[in-house]
């Protein structure tokens, strides 16, 4: 199968930062999903499995994401951040 080419580069992935949460405690999935929703730049979260209990994606370079990220870390568990630049689609 020739894989040269499949997926066409959209220019920006309409920017965001996503964040892999590591709760300290599996607990309230809805308490924690709600209260992650509730910091204003974040637009997404969703309960996952693994690893990972929550993905949460925000606006990127908001002044507001260290807010986020305090915020995670004093109140859910470890978070690793990463920033979309591109996205391949077919």
């Amino acid at each position: 199968m020739n894989r040269k080419n499949i997926g066409k580069k959209i220019s920006r992935c309409n920017g965001y930062s996503l964040f892999f949460i590591e709760p300290k405690i599996f607990g309230n999935v809805d308490y924690i999903a709600n209260e992650l929703i509730a910091l204003n730049s974040v637009k997404e979260v969703g309960v996952t499995s693994g690893k990972y209990g929550f993905l949460v994606k925000c606006k990127p370079y908001d002044k507001r994401e260290m807010e986020v990220l305090k915020h995670i870390k004093k109140k859910v568990g470890n978070v690793s951040k990463l920033e979309c630049h591109y996205t391949y689609m077919r």
